[in-house]
Parts: C-alpha cells; sequence; structure tokens
C-alpha cells in the first residue's frame, strides 16, 4: 500500500511539472496569436475588408478568420499568403506587430 502511495505521488508530481511547462509554452503563442491576430484585423478594417468579404474572396472560412483575428488558432503559412494576396498586400505586413 506504501509504495502505491509514493508512485501516485510520484506521478502527480511529474505531470504537474509536464502541465506547468506546457502551460508556460501555451501561454507565450497564445501572445503571439492574439498579437497577430489584432494585426491582421487592423489590417483588414484599413482595406475596407469585412471579415465575411475576406472570407468570400479568399476562400477560407469565415469561421476560420475570426478565430485567426482571436487568436484561437495558428494559421498556416499557405492561409497567411492567400489572406495576404485577398488583401492585396505583402505577406510580411501581417506579421509586423
Amino acid at each position: 500500500m506504501f509504495l502505491k502511495i509514493i508512485n501516485y505521488s510520484i506521478y502527480a508530481i511529474i505531470w504537474c511539472l509536464y502541465y506547468r511547462l506546457v502551460r508556460s509554452v501555451n501561454f507565450r503563442d497564445e501572445k503571439i496569436l492574439l498579437a497577430f491576430g489584432k494585426n491582421l484585423q487592423k489590417v483588414r478594417r484599413q482595406m475596407n475588408f469585412t471579415q465575411e468579404e475576406l472570407a468570400y474572396e479568399s476562400g477560407i472560412s469565415l469561421s476560420q478568420i475570426a478565430r485567426i483575428e482571436t487568436g484561437k488558432i495558428n494559421p498556416t503559412l499557405c492561409t497567411l499568403i492567400t489572406i495576404s494576396k485577398t488583401l492585396k498586400i505583402k505577406a510580411p505586413e501581417l506579421l509586423d506587430f
């Protein structure tokens, strides 16, 4: 019985350390994705596009545009290129945040 308690304790400690490590990495990524999303929203508005127009003209779903702008998903390079071409800007402008 004593060994089971030790095993569970070790497991709990390892799980806590792993969770803390994963959360710290994800938190940093979330900040980057949120900053990118805010920049995309700013550029999109400057180019007089609504989310619906950008979605329609780029062929990217409206929900995906919304999730990118709110930092909920990490867009692929191909998605960034598609968005930049639709907005008629250079891709690095989307990364200027």
